[in-house]
């Protein structure tokens, strides 16, 4: 069941440069999904040692809906439609200065949205890289009440930098979602 009163959007913001927001030159945007099922069940992906839910940077042109729908077809071989998504609920933005040496500014901001599809995952859609299948990408569903504890076990001190990120910051949204799916 969704909480309505709690479906609110949530923003953190890091900005260890202290840099202001109006000398942004570089904007990505990336989306990630927790999709859940009637089972109150979680899609979770695995890869090159780490977890992560679908999603991915939104290309050139391209809307935030169907940048998600895209990319879940995509990782999950799940058509989703827009009505399934019931909307974006938290937004981490990273703010960087003199990004990869480019003398420029970036932001990176990561918003997270939440579905309910009991849709299967269909491996004849999937559009996953060289390097996903190099490192044995695979897709589960995790139970609602063990998620913490699943992505926890991919927080390790021999754990690869962005594997250890991206843990991370799916530990700091999951309370947010608890709220929501009561």
């Amino acid at each position: 069941m969704i909480n309505k009163t709690v479906f609110k959007e949530y923003v953190e913001e890091f900005n260890d440069d202290k840099i202001d927001a109006s000398s942004v030159e570089i904007i990505t945007t990336r989306v990630k999904i927790f999709l859940v099922n009637s089972k109150d069940e979680i899609l979770i992906a695995t890869s090159g040692g780490g977890c992560q839910l679908p999603g991915g940077h939104i290309e050139e042109g391209e809307g935030i809906l169907q940048g998600i729908v895209r990319e879940v077809q995509e990782e999950t071989g799940i058509i989703l439609d827009y009505d399934e998504i019931l909307g974006q609920f938290y937004i981490i933005k990273y703010l960087q200065k003199n990004y990869q040496n480019t003398d420029k500014n970036r932001l990176s901001q990561v918003i997270y949205f939440l579905a309910k599809t009991d849709k299967q995952t269909n491996i004849a859609n999937l559009n996953i890289t060289e390097n996903e299948k190099i490192n044995n990408f695979d897709i589960k569903y995790i139970k609602f009440t063990n998620f913490e504890d699943f992505v926890k076990q991919f927080i390790a001190p021999n754990q690869k930098e962005i594997n250890l990120v991206i843990a991370k910051e799916m530990l700091k949204v999951y309370p947010y979602l608890v709220k929501i799916v009561s």
